[in-house]
């Protein structure tokens, strides 16, 4: 029963973030904002909500209820979702993402946390679960290309209701207690910080999510820009995430053929060549084949990563490494990305910032490929003196 509860979790929760993924650019563009304003408003609330991202974790590594604080959260996040077409003012537009970003931000990772406790303890995949949630954020940016063919106004609401059902269907989630709490101690996430390999993981995290975020933000737009209609943007969006189902399906055994550090310099590679593609054509179809690649952020910059972790650290201090690789591939990235990436389109088009992107990322392929392969040789013969 607790597992179908998470399926149905995961479809609902990814509900609420599929028809913004893909049109909120668009969105703010319909209420007459520029492209610096779009990438603030897609930015900044983001930094300003992930700041609290640490008193998330704190929470909910403390709670009796893990349950309780994400309820809270989508609860809260829902209330804001509802205020989105009472204005088109840009300063009160803030207040609303930032409200929305403050509430919003700690839901996956609390989510995850408790989950892959949950599936590891009854000996089943997380993959499968998180597939759900893959389905129906194709599901519902499918269903907001056809609500929305015409006017996207009142995209929030849908959104809104999404969060609403989300925030029920958490109350029947597994009641397991935060660890310190269970344990009667106190750890401090700092401690995090001082593992030199979560250190490494999280640098090349942010180098890879940078250009991911300004994908998020303005690939619809631009997409829109070369001659794709909202339709179109729907199912640029079925077909991206479409990628995912399965490698979520097989996602255990993908995990163990490489190391993370190879996963992520995989990442890179690919995702270099993707955005060096789409910096190079206006083809509507040859953008939308290019989005066949975009299941390798998934993979490499999130669902891999948040495995390690779950493995790496201590069961006090679950939530918190999850909140704090979510602090920096959907807050500090999302920023640099959102925000500097939003400028730079308004001055050189979005176009050649996505070949910016490839850029950055071949750069990064240089910088972190003598530690990755390091780091992957040591893990190799830890494993190997472990099964001897």
């Amino acid at each position: 029963m607790r597992l179908c509860i998470l399926y149905a979790y995961y479809a609902v929760y990814f509900m609420s973030m599929g028809p913004t993924a893909s049109f909120a650019a668009i969105f703010y563009e319909e209420i007459g904002l520029n492209d610096t304003q779009i990438g603030m408003l897609m930015s900044l609330p983001v930094l300003l909500g992930m700041l609290a991202m640490p008193l998330w974790g704190i929470a909910s590594d403390s709670a009796a209820r893990r349950r309780s604080v994400i309820t809270l959260a989508l609860a809260l996040s829902a209330c804001f979702s509802f205020l989105y077409d009472l204005t088109d003012r840009f300063a009160l537009l803030m207040v609303i993402c930032t409200g929305t970003a403050l509430f919003s931000q700690p839901v996956l990772p609390l989510s995850s946390s408790l989950a892959m406790e949950y599936t590891a303890g009854v000996g089943r995949s997380f993959g499968p679960i998180r597939m759900a949630g893959s389905i129906g954020y194709q599901v519902s940016a499918l269903l907001a290309g056809v609500l929305f063919a015409g006017s996207v106004r009142g995209l929030y609401r849908l959104v809104g209701v999404f969060l609403l059902l989300a925030a029920g269907l958490s109350l029947l989630m597994p009641p397991i207690a935060g660890h310190q709490r269970e344990r009667g101690v106190r750890v401090s996430p700092a401690l995090l910080l001082r593992d030199r390999r979560v250190l490494l993981l999280l640098c090349m995290v942010f180098t890879g999510t940078i250009t991911s975020m300004f994908y998020q933000s303005f690939f619809a737009k631009h997409f829109a820009d070369c001659g794709a209609s909202n339709a179109m943007v729907g199912l640029m969006s079925v077909i991206s995430v479409g990628m995912e189902l399965p490698f979520l399906l097989f996602s255990g055994r993908l995990y163990r053929k490489l190391t993370v550090w190879q996963w992520m310099l995989l990442g890179m590679a690919v995702n270099a060549v993707r955005w060096i593609g789409v910096a190079l054509t206006r083809d509507v179809l040859a953008l939308l084949a290019l989005q066949l690649l975009g299941v390798s952020v998934l993979a490499c910059f999130e669902y891999f990563p948040a495995l390690y972790l779950s493995e790496r650290v201590a069961p006090e201090l679950l939530s918190s490494a999850q909140t704090t690789l979510n602090f920096v591939t959907f807050g500090v990235a999302r920023v640099v990305g959102g925000l500097l990436g939003g400028a730079l389109s308004d001055a050189i088009g979005t176009g050649a910032v996505f070949g910016v992107c490839g850029a950055l990322l071949t750069c990064g392929l240089a910088v972190f490929l003598a530690p990755a392969r390091r780091m992957s040789a040591l893990e190799r013969q830890a494993a190997q003196m472990k099964e001897a």
